[in-house]
């Protein structure tokens, strides 16, 4: 992984990026004190929400994706 090449393959430029979040919402938690409870979910078929928060009783999905239209088809 000593390529600039590398970090812009699709796969790899997505998982840097959903780290880049996890890491963000976790210094969130922490600077509030807090230790949060995040969750990652898979079904069977491979579908998958990237972080699943739960705060409070509420479970908060978010779903990380490097693109500026992400619905747009």
């Amino acid at each position: 992984m000593n390529s600039p090449g590398i970090l812009e393959a699709e796969y790899m430029d997505a998982r840097i990026l959903e780290t880049y979040a996890f890491i963000e919402i976790l210094k969130s938690y922490w600077h509030n004190g807090k230790e949060p409870n995040i969750y990652f979910y898979r079904d069977k078929e491979q579908r998958e929400i990237d972080f699943i928060i739960e705060d409070g009783g509420v479970l908060y999905p978010i779903e990380v994706k490097k693109n500026d239209l992400p619905f747009k088809k």
